[in-house]
């Protein structure tokens, strides 16, 4: 199990939703909301916790090949940009 902390970003209500759209499309299943919940989808199982102010993810499953900085980095650009990754 890996934790990662990221900076909430503006907006994160709007761009949740639209992630929560997207995802769709890219066989990626939420279950929760905007406050909390688990994402699963590409062999990756997690589940997150949004604060004030910060965003925590726990990794629960990752393929091996795949660095937790490679990780955080996707999900930041998908969190700014939904479309884009």
């Amino acid at each position: 199990m890996h934790t990662i902390k990221i900076d909430k970003p503006d907006n994160f209500e709007q761009k949740f939703k639209e992630a929560i759209k997207e995802s769709t499309s890219r066989a990626i299943t939420f279950r929760g909301d905007e406050k909390s919940g688990y994402a699963s989808g590409y062999g990756f199982e997690g589940k997150y916790l949004v604060g004030n102010r910060t965003i925590t993810i726990t990794i629960l499953r990752k393929p091996m090949i795949y660095s937790m900085d490679r990780i955080k980095a996707v999900i930041q650009s998908y969190l700014n940009d939904p479309k884009k990754e």
